[in-house]
């Protein structure tokens, strides 16, 4: 799975993904980026199917978007 993302200036960020219950399950992309628009790829083979929520964080700000994992 790719779940694109766009910042708009230089930041650190973090994308992981939880579960249901609120644990964090998966880092997929931390660390210094420019602004601009990016893909993080996200191996979701070892999660089980359920809802799950992706949370980008940058600086002060925290933006989540629900994922469906089905099989």
């Amino acid at each position: 799975t790719t779940i694109p993302f766009s910042i708009k200036e230089r930041g650190n960020i973090t994308l992981e993904i939880y579960d249901a219950l609120g644990r964090s399950v998966a880092l997929v992309a931390s660390g210094e980026y420019d602004g601009g628009s990016y893909e993080a790829k996200f191996d979701a083979s070892r999660l089980g199917a359920g809802s799950y929520v992706a949370r980008l964080r940058v600086a002060e700000m925290v933006l989540t978007k629900p994922l469906t994992i089905t099989r």
